[in-house]
C-alpha cells in the first residue's frame, strides 16, 4: 500500500483507528463505516473513545453520522405551494380627474 498526498485510499476502519490522531495523515469515516466501526474490537473502542473524549456508544454518531434525510422533493414542495397559495386578483388604480365646479357666474 502506497499513501501520497495527492491521492486518497480506502482502508478498513480497524486500520484507520490506528491513525486517528496521527500528525501525517487525515482519517474520514463514511455512513458506510458504521458498520465496521461497530464491530471493532473493545480494546480499540476504549483508545477511540479516551482520544476523542467521547462514551464508546457515541463513537458511531460521531465517526460515521448517517447522512442527512431526504427531505420533500423540490417538484412536490413546488405543487404544493401552488395548491396552498391564493391567487390574488390586482387592482388597476387610476388618478382621479378633478371636476371642474361650476359656478353661478358662468
Amino acid at each position: 500500500m502506497e499513501v501520497t498526498k495527492v491521492e486518497d485510499i480506502k482502508i478498513s476502519a480497524f486500520v484507520a483507528s490506528h491513525y486517528i490522531g496521527g500528525k501525517n495523515c487525515i482519517v474520514k469515516f463514511t455512513s458506510e463505516d458504521r458498520e465496521d466501526i461497530e464491530k471493532l474490537p473493545s480494546r480499540e473502542k476504549a483508545i477511540l473513545s479516551k482520544y476523542l473524549r467521547l462514551p464508546e456508544e457515541a463513537l458511531v454518531n460521531a465517526l460515521a453520522p448517517l447522512p442527512p434525510k431526504k427531505t420533500v422533493p423540490e417538484k412536490l414542495k413546488a405543487t404544493a405551494k401552488k395548491a396552498t397559495t391564493k391567487k390574488s386578483t390586482s387592482k388597476k388604480t387610476t388618478s382621479k380627474k378633478e371636476v371642474p365646479k361650476i359656478t353661478k357666474d358662468e
